[in-house]
């Protein structure tokens, strides 16, 4: 009896360890947007990393924001609405 008792008590400590964790994982999670600029195979890194779910792996919450042509991806990153963005070199 004494042992079914502890069990019940071991289970649902482990249980409710689990649902904190859970919840401060989730807290963790970084929000970021990265802009592309076309949809053409040489853009198809950020796609990849997005749907392999590598982005959250590491503690990243990646919004993907298309924006058409170089230029302007490079003005959005001058106001600082968009931080991280794939592009040509020849657009800076």
């Amino acid at each position: 009896m004494f042992q079914v008792r502890t069990l019940k008590v071991i289970h649902f400590a482990v249980l409710i360890w689990l649902a904190v964790f859970h919840r401060s994982a989730e807290a963790q999670m970084t929000k970021i947007k990265v802009a592309y600029p076309t949809t053409v195979g040489s853009m198809a890194v950020v796609w990849v990393t997005k749907e392999s779910k590598l982005f959250e792996k590491h503690g990243l919450e990646v919004e993907l924001i298309y924006i058409a042509g170089s230029s302007r991806v490079v003005q959005a990153m001058l106001a600082k609405d968009i931080p991280i963005s794939e592009i040509r070199w020849s657009a800076i």
